[in-house]
């Protein structure tokens, strides 16, 4: 953030959530669930760039960091995430995810940067979830 400030060059954020986590360890229990994370983690970080950096944010979300990418960028890297989290193998457990896209604005904080994510993120599991929401201005 502090790059991208100095030199005025854009960043973006997703926030990532894993639809109706809970569901999944109740009915297949906390090992399908392990699984269900590391599948998602490793589709995800195919869509996403050598200079993208992924972590898991907590239980099942995820928050990925994407410098010099604005947010109509991330919009596209949100969707294919999505995308690319929809599909399952004959071994794996079908999912979907929720997305939020925050863009960091100058002299916006770590804290509102994930706070704008996470309200889009919000919308989006509040809609019908399985989509990508982008952070209000």
């Amino acid at each position: 953030m502090e790059r991208s400030s100095r030199h005025g060059e854009p960043l973006s954020i997703l926030l990532v959530d894993i639809d109706h986590f809970k569901q999944v360890n109740d009915s297949y229990g906390h090992t399908a669930g392990d699984r269900t994370i590391a599948n998602f983690a490793g589709r995800a970080k195919q869509q996403l760039r050598c200079s993208d950096t992924l972590g898991r944010y907590g239980g099942e979300e995820f928050l990925a960091v994407l410098p010099h990418t604005n947010p109509t960028m991330t919009l596209h890297v949100a969707e294919r995430i999505r995308t690319a989290a929809t599909g399952s193998g004959s071994n794996e457990l079908s999912y979907t995810v929720s997305i939020g896209v925050a863009g960091h604005l100058q002299g916006m904080t770590l804290e509102e940067l994930v706070l704008a994510a996470d309200k889009a993120l919000y919308r989006a599991k509040g809609g019908r979830r399985n989509r990508v929401e982008l952070a209000d201005e």
